[in-house]
């Protein structure tokens, strides 16, 4: 239903804007990555532990990702200027990481400390039955702006890319695989280069940057990308409104993707805890762990996506 009621785009976006978003998308997943490897290893500071980090940053990560995406969809047949929105994003991203984000994990670990007495070291779950659940407000609360932020950036280009339905296989997985790079290099180089070299701090600086990078990259195109009209918008809130209101059939495909995500990342958890004992580091195996399963996942899932065309 959603791609039948697709137009065709009067104003095709051009050679170029096909190249800077995908790359501008890249540098994003680099940063995401950054960010994701940085929070774990504050957390673990806070927590004292980091299989506790490794566990609850992948779980706020990915629910931020996820209603950030949820969220957007709502408002997206109504932005004309996907870009713009797209490069704001990347700016609120890295102000949040810099400034919001290590300032509520300092709250989180203020809280923690004051709710088990002030003691030296953080309490464990063998002592206090609710700290899990300090624990997990905690990492959801501190990394919930950027990941919405991050959730919402892949419908937006997606909104300015795609054109007509039949371009949303090659056209997604386009911007899909240069996140994923990034992501792989973003992860390889957060526990190899950044964080040995410049320090905690530093290395979330470092991924602001990229995002800075990233909006400013977007912008150059930002002028000349063709101005989502009312008509289009029109059959995409026609299509909106059908997704929300029917769920595609067959439904129970819907519980197989949950069970699947779920499955997954209780692998790398998994995965992260053994190789921690090959490797001597928590932070180095989750690092690892990471860059091989998005690569991993962009050689056997992606390339499917890439080739599909609708009919």
């Amino acid at each position: 239903m959603f791609a039948s009621r697709l137009t065709v785009n009067s104003n095709p976006s051009s050679p170029w804007t096909l190249v800077v978003l995908p790359v501008c998308f890249a540098l994003s997943g680099f940063a995401g990555i950054v960010y994701q490897i940085a929070w774990t290893r504050q957390f673990a500071l806070v927590f004292g532990t980091t299989e506790a980090a490794v566990t609850l940053v992948l779980a706020a990560y990915m629910a931020g990702l996820g209603l950030g995406a949820w969220l957007v969809q709502r408002v997206l047949p109504f932005i004309e200027r996907p870009v713009l929105a797209y490069a704001t994003l990347e700016l609120t991203i890295g102000a949040s990481a810099v400034v919001l984000v290590p300032a509520l994990i300092t709250a989180s670990d203020w809280l923690l400390r004051s709710l088990s007495g002030h003691h030296a070291a953080p309490p464990g779950t063998d002592q206090l039955a609710w700290i899990p659940f300090v624990y997990a407000g905690g990492a959801f609360a501190a990394v919930a702006i950027p990941t919405l932020c991050m959730g919402a950036t892949l419908p937006l280009l997606t909104r300015q890319l795609v054109e007509s339905d039949r371009q949303t296989g090659h056209r997604v997985g386009l911007l899909f695989t240069f996140n994923t790079l990034g992501a792989v290099g973003g992860a390889l180089a957060g526990i190899y280069w950044l964080l040995p070299n410049l320090g905690l701090t530093r290395t979330v600086w470092s991924a602001a940057a990229m995002n800075v990078l990233a909006a400013a990259l977007s912008m150059t195109v930002a002028g000349h990308t063709p101005r989502r009209r009312a008509g289009f918008s029109a059959a995409w809130a026609a299509a909106s409104r059908a997704s929300f209101s029917h769920p595609p059939a067959p439904v129970w495909v819907l519980l197989l993707m949950f069970i699947s995500g779920g499955v997954a990342l209780f692998h790398e958890v998994l995965w992260t805890r053994l190789l921690s004992h090959v490797l001597g580091s928590s932070l180095h195996a989750f690092g690892l762990m990471l860059a091989c399963f998005l690569g991993n996942f962009k050689t056997n899932i992606l390339d499917k996506l890439v080739h599909f065309e609708t009919a």
